[in-house]
């Protein structure tokens, strides 16, 4: 697992190429979309996983 800061005024989207992870108590699955909005984040995977983050203003 671990922890990504999404800075103010910033936005985040993130995409499990593969696997399964939990962001913040919330599955997502391969090539499932979560917009994520300023703040802590935690990343836990549920299986081998590889993910793409896009941190933008």
């Amino acid at each position: 697992s671990l922890s990504y800061e999404v800075g103010s005024g910033r936005h985040a989207y993130m995409v499990p190429a593969t696997g399964a992870i939990d962001i913040d108590g919330q599955r997502a699955e391969a090539r499932d979309g979560v917009a994520i909005n300023e703040g802590l984040i935690k990343i836990t995977a549920i299986d081998d996983a590889e993910i793409v983050l896009v941190d933008s203003e």
